[in-house]
């Protein structure tokens, strides 16, 4: 083996080097594959095998030698940290990873300097020299070198590829002889540690430690309780199977004030900590430093110790199923000395905003659900719901529902919790778990899948179940609220009369809303047909629902008070006073919530249906309707599976919309198939919806395979049939009016704060005035928002002008159901008939289109990936607006948008006033010939059905052509916002300057204006020239101009001589002749000079002003 000499280096925490190793730390997000190890703190379980010194060691205050002797090398499978050792007045030791430092097959080793620990702001500059001896031959020992600036920016600094272990694990090989490894460590460092502390201004120092007890319960990621350290406030983040790194402990820092102080910025050198309860001296400590933001909230590292290690129990790092977590920090910078609240629950729980809940619960033996009460913390009203998840039976999975989301769809609450199953034996063994989660009107459920095995709360051995029964503790802290309200938010102008509804659409609306219920309900279907999935957990609804204590009855008495109300107040007009004075609107909500005689006790209910021949049914099928607590339910049978083989696939289905499209219940059912032989033992499926009229159905595909079905063995099938039942709990029903919205839209946010002052700052009106600008431009997105009734304000080819369109704003943080909601708030558009289309982003083209691509914003996961794409540019959307009367045989407001149709735009040509007019806009089919649309435009420009119309498209940006009624959309090539003009065919006795509209198109197009100026002709007043100006098209020959010229100055063509402004008089180079007229239309003035003639009539200054701009 030949001998290696390498200079260059690398930090095991990541440097600009190219041949450094990937960064050391990771940050928890899923984007970030970073998985190396950064430094820890003490020796390691196996350091004792570690020696220091040699015979030619040596010390001086400027360099010095150590080698260090490795003993059992191939018992070593993580990473590890030699004994500390004394060089140049400082102290270090070698981090080494066996296996590699994101370079599998190499052994890597670093230098680390370990007096940052003890002081972040010592630095110094080293060169090191690290050897590999080779024990048989020292010529063949393997040397690297580096240079480095030790700073708690760079702890350590070495090689990632040191030698391969191939090459290092051969014994012939001389590197490792009786297992044992020697290192020689090398350092000259003639400036010395410099110090930059400064005792004037000392860094904040914190730390905590958490006892994670319990921890072989665990099988999920969770945080530890928040601790309020140096004025912020911070949890440990958990991973106890590993994040992205199976068979280690994952294990980061979190920083909470980040989610309610976006701008925060805390730059962080910390150290995490596992220590060994049996050998404090082989505690396992990692430092790293991270600049904490709104985009890297916590850090850590994702293979700290494997799992093997840690639960090693004779190692000592667990002892009684509890491990002990050290934290210590010191803040480098922060761009906010302001101290944030404080959120730890412990200390807050007699605050308002923090609270604690009890709940002891009851098993039942028959279903494995779990309600609680609804109960209140902190000013809203939360519910503990608990069921087994379909693939996840062996866990006993737990959510904490949050109930005013579902009458309040456009709040958000950022918390803090805590679900702890009591241990009736050993209180100190309770069971807890601490997470945060921000609660919307997507996501008002959130829950630990895995938050204890089934098994383990079920035996009595465990301690946390006593005569079948379980106590659950929530604790909760409100971190953050918002409430999603647009800008800008005038009531005072708001009138439905004035809206973009028009009179003809209101009225078609009026009869259908007196046949109604005003209630609202979401835009999402999930029909059968097309489910994905066999169930869906709550975490995933779009849903509006109440708490389960809500009696539905009274709502059901005051439907025809509301509706009246409603059609009484409603029309023909309605103004909004502002947010700040008691909101009086022509709607009689009712809050389930706030109103005692609507509160109830729980309702529930079951149904049988017997499925009778079941061996002969092929196709799907409905059950009969059955009522249950007022409401028309049916099941939705597919014998042989709904679009998968070998399965029987059950739905439950909801009757009401059909009649009532604005009815909306959110319910918990299990559906079952009944066992006959043994009712213990009968298939039951659990699931929480929302039904609506857009999602009347919800179940499961594969309920229950066929093959077990109709095995007789099994019970359940007899004599052919087989029976199916359902068993509903009904939680709430809820609404989405306007009224309701505007009720608490004066809400303001709690904590939310992107601009942190000083007290000493002085805040003038300059300044709040540009931190609002500031707070808008951070949290809304601007939007210019179009609907038909814009279009009719313009008279051009061009649909509207963007530049003069007033905009909206509407929260980032939007879903597209929240975007619809705050349409519903500023111009009283139920949601529910609205849909939304996106414009093209092209800043060029003229006239503006809607998207030439069959994207309509009516879908989720489209919405957010076009809010993610155009975050950075003004936004613009069309809003669709049904004035359908009743719902289509889906309950919705809106046909879904096929291949063969498109969003066609219609405008009409009034010939004799030379103007264009917005008319409609239609969603066509683009197979049927142009001739259909002749009687639909005729009603709407006021002509008899069949009059004759003549029709023009768009050919491009400057030519509009003639369309023959007898062909297609599609052959033209029609597509999503193009435009159709129309016009009435010119009679004869009407003579009209521009009589077609594609004239009228080329002159706005292609016209000029050119100023003609007479000079053998004077004012008489001022003895001026006469000049006068004259509209042209670009495409005019000479001699079309020349006679436009004379009829103005009434003279002959013939007289007419036109000259460049070139030369002044005028001679006969500057002429301009018919060969050269191209010219004309690039000229703003011309010299004309009128020819005497004894025939020429005199020109007449009072004809010429009459024929002023005329063209």
């Amino acid at each position: 083996m030949s001998f290696t000499f390498d200079t260059s280096g690398g930090s095991s925490s990541g440097s600009s080097s190219s041949n450094s190793s990937q960064q050391a730390q990771g940050s928890s997000n899923p984007t970030n594959t970073n998985t190396a190890h950064p430094i820890t703190g003490a020796k390691d379980a196996l350091s004792s095998a570690v020696t220091i010194g040699g015979g030619e060691d040596f010390n001086t205050p400027t360099q010095g030698s150590k080698t260090v002797e490795i003993s059992n090398f191939s018992n070593y499978k993580e990473s590890f940290y030699t004994p500390i050792f004394h060089l140049c007045d400082s102290n270090w030791r070698l981090l080494i990873f066996p296996e590699g430092n994101n370079s599998p097959g190499n052994i890597s080793i670093f230098l680390d300097y370990y007096d940052i620990g003890v002081n972040p702001l010592f630095e110094k500059d080293a060169n090191l020299t690290l050897t590999l001896i080779n024990q048989g031959d020292s010529k063949k020992n393997v040397k690297k070198t580096s240079q480095h600036k030790f700073s708690f920016k760079g702890v350590n600094w070495g090689f990632v590829s040191f030698l391969s272990l191939q090459t290092l694990l051969k014994t012939e090989n001389g590197f490792l002889i009786q297992d044992k490894l020697k290192i020689k460590v090398e350092i000259q460092s003639h400036s010395g540690t410099i110090d930059k502390s400064d005792p004037k201004n000392a860094k904040p120092y914190g730390k905590f430690s958490y006892s994670l007890t319990n921890f072989s319960h665990h099988f999920e990621n969770f945080y530890s309780p928040t601790y309020y350290v140096c004025g912020s406030n911070w949890r440990i983040y958990i991973f106890p199977n590993g994040y992205s790194s199976p068979n280690y402990f994952s294990v980061y820092l979190d920083l909470l004030d980040v989610k309610f102080k976006p701008l925060m910025s805390k730059h962080l050198f910390f150290a995490i900590e596992i220590v060994n309860q049996k050998y404090p001296e082989k505690n396992l400590k990692k430092w790293v430093d991270h600049q904490y933001d709104d985009k890297n909230m916590n850090f850590g590292f994702p293979k700290f110790v494997l799992l093997s290690t840690l639960l090693n129990s004779d190692l000592g790092y667990i002892v009684d199923d509890t491990i002990i977590i050290n934290i210590e920090f010191t803040v480098m910078s922060s761009n906010c000395d302001e101290p944030s609240p404080n959120f730890e629950i412990d200390s807050n729980l007699n605050n308002p905003d923090c609270g604690k809940f009890t709940f002891p619960s009851k098993k039942n033996p028959n279903i494995d659900l779990l309600f609680s009460p609804t109960f209140n913390i902190a000013g809203s009203n939360w519910q503990l719901v608990s069921y087994p998840l379909e693939n996840l039976t062996d866990y006993f999975s737990i959510y904490l529902d949050l109930v005013d989301i579902k009458t309040k769809p456009l709040l958000r609450k950022h918390i803090s919790f805590a679900i702890e199953i009591v241990n009736q034996v050993n209180p100190s063994k309770s069971f807890k778990k601490y997470i945060s989660n921000i609660y919307s009107y997507n996501s008002f459920s959130w829950l630990f899948q895995k938050f204890m095995k089934v098994s383990t709360l079920n035996d009595p051995k465990y301690g946390f179940i006593k005569n079948d029964t379980i106590i659950i503790n929530v604790e909760l802290i409100i971190i953050s609220s918002d409430f999603l309200k647009p800008l800008p938010f005038d009531h005072t102008n708001t009138n439905l009369v004035d809206s973009p509804i028009k009179k003809s659409q209101q009225l078609l609306l009026l009869e259908h809303l007196k046949q109604e219920m005003l209630l609202s309900s979401a835009n999402t279907t999930n029909q059968p047909t097309v489910n994905n999935t066999e169930s869906r957990i709550a975490t995933n609804y779009n849903i509006n629902n109440n708490n389960n204590n809500n009696n539905t009855a009274n709502t059901t008495n005051t439907t025809t008070t509301t509706t009246n109300n409603f059609v009484n107040q409603c029309y023909p007009s309605v103004s909004h006073p502002s947010p700040s004075n008691s909101i009086a609107l022509p709607y009689n909500f009712i809050d389930e919530c706030s109103h005692s005689k609507n509160r109830l006790k729980e309702e529930s209910g079951s149904f049988c249906f017997d499925i009778h021949n079941f061996s002969t049914l092929d196709k799907s099928f409905y059950s009969p309707v059955f009522a249950l607590n007022r409401t028309k339910w049916r099941f939705y049978i597919f014998p042989k599976g709904n679009s998968v083989q070998n399965f029987f696939s059950l739905y439950l289905d909801y009757v009401d919309p059909k009649t009532k499209p604005k009815i909306r219940q959110y319910i918990c059912f299990i559906l079952e198939v009944v066992n006959k032989k043994n009712p213990s033992k009968s298939e039951k499926k659990y699931s929480f919806h929302t039904f609506c009229y857009s999602s009347v159905n919800w179940g499961f595909k594969k309920f229950i395979s066929l093959e077990t079905i109709k095995d007789m063995a099994t019970g359940f099938m007899e004599d052919d049939t087989v029976t199916v039942k359902v068993t509903i709990y009904f939680l709430s029903q809820s609404i989405l009016d306007t009224k309701h919205l505007l009720g608490y839209s004066n809400e303001r946010s709690k904590h939310l704060k992107l601009h942190m002052n000083k007290e000493d700052d002085v805040l003038t009106p300059e300044t709040i005035a540009k931190q609002k600008t500031e707070e808008e431009a951070y949290y809304y997105h601007t939007i210019k928002l179009t609907m038909d009734s814009d279009f009719e304000k313009t008279n051009c080819f061009d649909l509207i002008d963007f530049s003069n369109h007033q905009p909206i704003k509407i929260r980032k943080t939007s879903t597209l159901l929240e975007l619809k909601l705050q349409i519903q708030m500023i111009y009283g558009i139920s949601f529910e008939r609205q849909r939304i289309w996106f414009w093209d982003h092209n800043p060029n083209q003229k006239p503006s289109k809607v998207a030439r691509c069959p994207v309509i914003l009516d879908d989720e996961d489209i919405f957010n990936q076009y809010i993610s794409h155009f975050s950075g540019l003004e936004m613009r959307f069309h809003l669709e607006v049904s004035s359908a009367p009743q719902p289509n045989d889906k309950n919705l407001f809106f046909d879904p948008i096929q291949a063969d149709y498109c969003l066609i735009f219609f405008k009409y040509y009034d010939s004799c006033k030379q103007k264009i007019e917005f008319i409609a806009s239609k969603v066509s089919y683009t197979v049927i010939p142009l001739s259909a649309f002749i009687p639909f435009l005729n009603q709407k420009i006021g002509n008899t059905v069949d009059s004759p119309l003549l029709l023009y498209g768009e050919f491009s940006m400057n030519l509009l052509y003639q369309l023959d009624p007898n062909r297609t959309l599609k052959s033209y090539g029609v597509n999503h916002g193009d435009i159709i003009y129309c016009q009435k065919i010119q009679p004869l006795r009407e003579k009209a300057q521009l009589p077609f509209v594609s004239d009228y198109f080329n002159f706005v197009y292609n016209k000029v204006i050119i100023t003609f100026q007479i000079l053998n002709y004077k004012n008489i007043n001022n003895d001026a020239p006469f000049s006068f100006k004259l509209e042209i098209l670009k495409g005019m020959t000479f001699v079309e101009i020349v006679k436009r010229v004379a009829e103005v100055v009434q003279t002959f063509p013939q007289n007419i001589n036109l000259y460049s402004v070139s030369q002044t008089p005028p001679t006969n180079n500057a002429l301009i002749s018919p060969e050269v007229s191209k010219v004309l239309s690039n000229l703003s003035l011309i010299y004309l000079i009128i020819i005497s003639s004894s025939t020429q009539p005199t020109p007449n200054p009072t004809n010429y002003h009459q024929h002023l701009f005329i063209f």
